[in-house]
């Protein structure tokens, strides 16, 4: 699960990734490649900016079930339909 809400200014459901390290297997066509392509993602590294007041923080940040653990993520792995951490 993930928090939706900025940590500084409070607005809910406008974060987005801007930046990170992918990895992984992706067919490369002539017109280039696209992640919904692949059969699995690995992703680690994540920036996320808030839309409303454009802070910049690491999406491990925002992970509530690390935060009830009392530690951060290590990265996303995304194959077909399915994310796990």
């Amino acid at each position: 699960m993930w928090i939706t809400k900025c940590p500084k200014c409070g607005t809910e459901d406008n974060l987005w990734v801007v930046r990170g390290t992918f990895s992984g297997s992706i067919p490369l066509s002539e017109d280039g490649f696209a992640f919904v392509d692949a059969r699995c993602v690995d992703t680690e590294d994540e920036v996320v900016r808030c839309g409303a007041c454009g802070a910049e923080f690491a999406l491990s940040d925002l992970d509530a079930d690390a935060k009830e653990r009392g530690f951060g993520a290590s990265g996303i792995r995304s194959c077909r339909g399915e994310n796990s951490k």
